[in-house]
């Protein structure tokens, strides 16, 4: 699932069917002159089981907000406002390497409700 726009996205690939999902993750943000970005391949899902409930009732539209650990130190967090844009917000890192990446994509109504509807598949 890629997430965002040409020039801020976050691309997420479930690698594992096993009960704790791995992704692969990859980051990207850029402007003139600058870009920022991260590819790791073995991130784990962390989430616990109630973490993961909140996931599906954020996609019904009955909580606002939901936030997904990931393995060393790193998050997703989602939040909708009452315009139906969705801020998510990342963190993948490296804690042994002391290197990581921390973004945030803005949704629009309609990707909101697309990436509501992929939600599911990667979790």
């Amino acid at each position: 699932m890629r997430i965002g726009h040409d020039d801020n996205f976050l691309c997420i690939e479930r690698v594992s069917q096993t009960p704790c999902p791995i992704w692969r993750l990859e980051a990207r943000a850029l402007g003139a002159g600058w870009m920022f970005a991260a590819m790791y391949d073995r991130v784990l899902v962390t989430a616990s089981d109630e973490a993961l409930k909140d996931a599906a009732a954020f996609t019904e539209l009955k909580v606002q907000r939901v936030e997904v650990e990931l393995s060393e130190g790193g998050w997703l967090r989602f939040r909708r406002d009452v315009r139906g844009y969705i801020l998510l917000q990342y963190r993948v890192g490296r804690l042994k390497e002391g290197a990581a990446i921390e973004g945030e994509i803005v949704l629009e109504v309609e990707p909101a409700k697309a990436f509501c509807q992929d939600l599911h598949s990667i979790l």
